[in-house]
């Protein structure tokens, strides 16, 4: 982003231009390393993990690795979008600036790839 200001270029949304940075980071790295290696579900739910009893504890964690697995099964640009969404909170034309669409264009990705969502977890 630095050498981008340096080149005099004009970052109108620095949260955007960080994402897409960060975004290409990310793919950069998992081209060039194995992507064997996978996150246990146990080792995260903690972070999920609220003050209900056991019962709904074990549906809510279960319901949790449903959904993470039926978000695996999207394809990658429609799992970026859900994630983009509904992990990191960004709004449609924030989105756009890092997917390089423009907003509607992302809002309508985003609505397919829920409508995708939703068909997997039908399914499964």
């Amino acid at each position: 982003m630095w050498r981008q200001i340096q080149d005099g270029a004009e970052v109108k949304n620095s949260n955007a231009l960080l994402y897409a940075i960060a975004r290409n980071l990310v793919i950069d790295y998992w081209r060039q390393k194995d992507r064997g290696q996978n996150v246990a579900l146990d080792d995260v739910a903690h972070i999920l993990r609220d003050d209900s009893d056991l019962f709904e504890d074990t549906a809510s964690k279960d319901e949790i690795a449903r959904l993470l697995r039926c978000v695996d099964k999207l394809p990658e640009s429609q799992r970026e979008i859900v994630i983009l969404r509904y992990v990191d909170d960004l709004s449609y034309s924030e989105i756009g600036r890092v997917i390089g669409k423009n907003a509607v264009a992302s809002r309508v990705a985003a609505h397919r790839a829920v409508k995708s969502l939703k068909k997997i977890m039908l399914e499964n």
